[in-house]
């Protein structure tokens, strides 16, 4: 994610700060289907661990939003804030940069694999 990065410094210096934010799995209706039995979300727990127990509503990722464009945010610009129940931190492991794109959908195809057995 170094989109935020290379925006911030443009748009950082007329007091705008740009970051992005990593959800993780939030339980929405795009996701009722993934959580909608034990046995699904034993599953998603499985394929995507999350030290942080539980799956977050969408007012955990709102109150963050809520905070970074608050005037309570004088120096958090240019970041990627991961909440996601710690799940980014236990998937990337000692590599931080081995995380992408591939990866997690290599992710989600293991989640889809599961549910369709």
């Amino acid at each position: 994610m170094g989109a935020p990065r290379s925006a911030a410094g443009g748009l950082g210096r007329g007091r705008h700060p740009l970051n992005a934010v990593g959800p993780g799995i939030v339980e929405t209706p795009m996701t009722a289907e993934l959580l909608a039995t034990p046995e699904s979300t034993a599953h998603v727990d499985a394929v995507v661990p999350m030290p942080l127990n539980g799956h977050q509503g969408p007012e955990s990722i709102a109150n963050l939003l809520i905070w970074l464009t608050s005037a309570e945010n004088t120096h958090c610009c240019g970041q990627t804030i991961y909440c996601d129940g710690g799940s980014d931190a236990v998937l990337r492991g000692d590599d931080i940069w081995s995380w992408n794109e591939a990866g997690i959908r290599a992710r989600f195809a293991e989640i889809q694999a599961g549910l369709a057995q």
